[in-house]
């Protein structure tokens, strides 16, 4: 069930992707995340292993990383118009195939915000909001449901160090999930996975796709541990 639930918050995204299709985009500001997620993987024999506990932190890992399937609704195709310009913030619209986008994208001092916004024939609603600062350090995104009186479903945050090293949390409003992956440029990382606000999982992985897990109970005490090495992958 929470998959599916998980599943449905992305087709929000997906949904409409045919906006930006036939056009070449231009980015007012772009987002420093989108090109810095490209550098952030896990080893390859974890992606290519059918080693369950491998699987594991490829399905986590995937899971924080959907962040990037938003990302098609921050870029602003050439034939958009720009509805209105001011000293700190620009918005831009344009349609496709009965729907309408508004982007919002306002400067302040140390950050940019953007707001994503649609009318499929019911009126403007809310799809998404996302701020990150300047330097791309750290920053935040929210997805809502825009079919259901705009309620929030996810929030992303993530957090870069001067190395290019990323903790990248999803959290879903209603508690029931929670997923936090430190993912490092030499692709080593971890996991902790959260179900009800408690801690169900930790992965922890190496460079060469050596790792290993804990699982733990309600009440937060650890009830297995387990560790694999590269030639169990």
């Amino acid at each position: 069930m929470k998959k599916i639930i998980f599943a449905g918050a992305l087709f929000l995204a997906f949904a409409f992707t045919g906006c930006n299709k036939d056009t070449e985009e231009i980015n007012p500001e772009r987002m420093k995340l989108i090109d810095r997620m490209e550098n952030l993987d896990v080893p390859e024999p974890i992606k290519n292993s059918s080693n369950p506990n491998a699987q594991q932190v490829v399905e986590y890992v995937n899971s924080v990383k959907s962040v990037s399937g938003f990302f098609s609704w921050f870029d602003v195709p050439e034939d958009a118009r720009r509805e209105n310009t001011k000293a700190t913030s620009e918005v831009y619209t344009w349609s496709y195939e009965g729907t309408t986008v508004w982007e919002t994208l306002t400067e302040t001092a140390t950050a940019y915000k953007w707001l994503i916004e649609v009318n499929e024939g019911a009126g403007r609603k809310k799809l998404a909001e996302a701020e990150e600062m300047k330097d791309g350090s750290e920053g935040w995104m929210k997805i809502y449901d825009y079919q259901n009186d705009e309620a929030l479903i996810m929030t992303y945050y993530w957090t870069f160090d001067a190395a290019g090293n990323c903790v990248m949390t999803l959290e879903f409003t209603d508690g029931t999930l929670k997923y936090e992956s430190k993912i490092n440029v030499d692709e080593s990382g971890e996991v902790r996975y959260w179900m009800d606000e408690v801690l169900f999982y930790y992965f922890q992985w190496n460079t060469d796709g050596s790792g290993s897990y804990s699982m733990y109970d309600e009440t937060g005490a650890e009830v297995m541990t387990e560790s694999w090495s590269v030639d169990d992958l």
